[in-house]
């Protein structure tokens, strides 16, 4: 028996759906391809959605914005800091017309996921994590019609493994 295995089975963590599993799977796939494409902030290793919007080109809102409707008509809140303390603002944002601000939503999707945030799922919560799944696949099929580096590092094998 694993010694985490008992510590594990007293502390409470909120199950992922599929669509939450998936989701998580393809990011870290999707930000591993990004930052061997160079689309990174300088030399950090954050991914720089600009630049990666830029990659990927005209006509790819087009492309990904059916598959992805509700993530683009209803994007996600971001978290903030307020007299209420750390809360989602009441207004909604705007809705996404183009690449990168379909892309900064998926980043959004994310943050509110793996910062703790959603606890709870609401109907809400499954549609935007399901539509930021579909354009990060619409990405890697769209890079892979255009031969673009996302594509080819997408498929790599990830390195040694060590940490």
């Amino acid at each position: 028996m694993l010694l985490g295995f008992t510590m594990r089975s007293q502390v409470y963590v909120a199950p992922l759906d599929d669509e939450a599993a998936y989701f998580v799977a393809i990011y870290a796939r999707f930000d591993y391809a990004v930052k061997r494409a160079g689309w990174t902030r300088g030399q950090e290793s954050l991914i720089s959605w600009g630049k990666v919007s830029d990659a990927l080109g005209p006509g790819f809102f087009d492309f990904a914005e059916p598959h992805a409707t509700y993530l683009a008509h209803s994007p996600p809140r971001d978290l903030v800091m307020g007299e209420k303390g750390w809360h989602f603002p009441d207004e909604a944002p705007q809705p996404v017309r183009s690449t990168l601000g379909l892309l900064k939503a998926v980043a959004q999707v994310r943050n509110n996921l793996l910062h703790g945030e959603k606890l709870y799922w609401s109907d809400r919560d499954r549609l935007l994590v399901a539509d930021a799944g579909n354009v990060l696949a619409a990405a890697i099929l769209w890079s892979g019609q255009r031969e673009l580096t996302l594509h080819r590092h997408y498929h790599e094998s990830p390195g040694s493994g060590r940490q």
